[in-house]
Order: C-alpha cells, then sequence, then structure tokens
C-alpha cells in the first residue's frame, strides 16, 4: 500500500503542496537514473504544472501500460 501522498496529485487533482512534492522527488529519481527517457528533470517547488503532469504521464505510460495516461496519482491507485 503506497500512501506517500495523501491526496491525488496531477491533471484534475488535489495538489497539495507537500504531495505534489513528494511526487516531484520521485520522479526526479527515476528520471537521473535515466528511467524515463526524454523527460528533463523537475523543479522541486511544489507545483503540479505541465512538466510534472506530463512525467507522470510518461511513467504510466512506460511502466503502468496506460495507452492513453491520465497524468494523475491518487492515493493507493495503480499508478503509486
Amino acid at each position: 500500500m503506497n500512501t506517500f501522498i495523501r491526496q491525488s496529485v496531477g491533471r484534475n487533482g488535489r495538489n497539495l503542496r507537500e504531495d505534489v512534492i513528494s511526487i516531484q522527488t520521485r520522479l526526479n529519481r527515476w528520471i537521473t537514473l535515466g528511467r524515463l527517457p526524454h523527460v528533463t528533470v523537475l523543479a522541486v517547488d511544489g507545483i503540479c504544472g505541465p512538466k510534472t503532469q506530463m512525467a507522470i504521464g510518461a511513467f504510466q505510460y512506460r511502466y503502468v501500460g496506460m495507452i492513453d495516461p491520465d497524468l494523475r496519482g491518487d492515493p493507493n491507485g495503480i499508478t503509486l
């Protein structure tokens, strides 16, 4: 059970600052390890802008198998 965020992060999410920071930090780990090619390192600023949403989508497409990613992660959801 992944409960490192309290609310949804991404497109149409609640995007609480601390939750966005948690997602941005985790995505940056994947990016710097080369596991999300063509995705640039995110500013860890707690703002879920287009770059953060697209990074979520890239993760969903590559690792979750979503053909049409929803660009959002929910607590205990499939993306997390």
